[in-house]
Order: C-alpha cells, then sequence, then structure tokens
C-alpha cells in the first residue's frame, strides 16, 4: 500500500466530506435550498468586506512568495532544463484560465446578471442591464484569480515532488 498512487487517506477525507455534504441536500432540497440561500446571505451581506479582504491578502502573500526563496523552488528534477520560461508558462496559464471561463461565463454571465441582479435590483430593468454589463468584472480581477492560484502552489509542489 505504501507504493500506491493513491494516497487513501486524503482520497477517503474528501470523499466523506463530499457524500457529508452532498447526501443531506439531495435527500431533502427543499431545506437544502433554504439552507444554502440562508448560507448566501449570511456569506454575501455579513462577510463581504472580510471576503475582500482575505483576497488582497492571498493576492499579496503570492506576491510574497514568488519574490521569496520559496518562489524559487524548482519543479520537476533538479538538473532539468525547463521545457518553456517564465513567461510563456505564466502565457499559457492565463490563456487557459481565460479560455476556459470565457467559454462559459463569456455567453451566459450577462443574462445571469439580468435575470437575476444584485442588489435587490428588479429582474430584467434598466438597472439590471447595467449591473448585467459591468459585474462580470468581478470575476476577472487580481482577488479572484489570486483565489484561484493560491491552491494551485501546493498541489504542483506536492505533484513535482
Amino acid at each position: 500500500m505504501k507504493n500506491s498512487v493513491i494516497d487513501w487517506t486524503t482520497f477517503f477525507g474528501a470523499l466523506i466530506l463530499l457524500l457529508g455534504v452532498t447526501i443531506p441536500l439531495i435527500l431533502f432540497p427543499d431545506k437544502g435550498q433554504v439552507f444554502v440561500n440562508q448560507l448566501n446571505e449570511f456569506i454575501t451581506t455579513k462577510l463581504g468586506v472580510l471576503y475582500l479582504i482575505m483576497g488582497l491578502a492571498v493576492f499579496i502573500f503570492l506576491i510574497y512568495v514568488a519574490f521569496s526563496d520559496s518562489g524559487k523552488i524548482k519543479l520537476g528534477d533538479v538538473h532539468e532544463k525547463p521545457e518553456f520560461n517564465s513567461f510563456s508558462w505564466a502565457g499559457m496559464l492565463f490563456c487557459a484560465g481565460i479560455g476556459s471561463s470565457i467559454l462559459y461565463w463569456g455567453t451566459i454571465e450577462w443574462a445571469y446578471y439580468y435575470q437575476g441582479p444584485p442588489f435587490g435590483l428588479l429582474p430584467q430593468s434598466k438597472e439590471s442591464i447595467v449591473w448585467a454589463s459591468t459585474y462580470g468584472i468581478f470575476h476577472w480581477g487580481l482577488i479572484a484569480w489570486a483565489i484561484y492560484t493560491l491552491p494551485a502552489l501546493p498541489i504542483a509542489y506536492f505533484y513535482c515532488s
């Protein structure tokens, strides 16, 4: 079991967590919907500023890591020359992230905000059109990308080491 490709402790831990969340939602969909809506309302109204502060802290942390000694850790074999330079890697990661996001959200995000605008605006109103055309920018900013990037650090490190 020591040479197994799968880390069974992590696998079963994640599986139990996943089932612990999804099974109650499947068995009690109406109560689950009420709970998820209340949780969403609480997080967005009470913790919105904390979310932004946390995102900014993550962004600053990632900049620190990039320019610290930890940012110089080589992923892969010690004497292996990188196939791509840093600029090319950054370009590929950026294009992959933007490309996949635009493929999904680029065609539907405006309609999503038009039909269900934030801040209690009336759906399908003139105000919701204004928000629908501008609100999506929050998905494409540095804070959102920092939050997406943070889990990539340990995944890449443990995958390549």
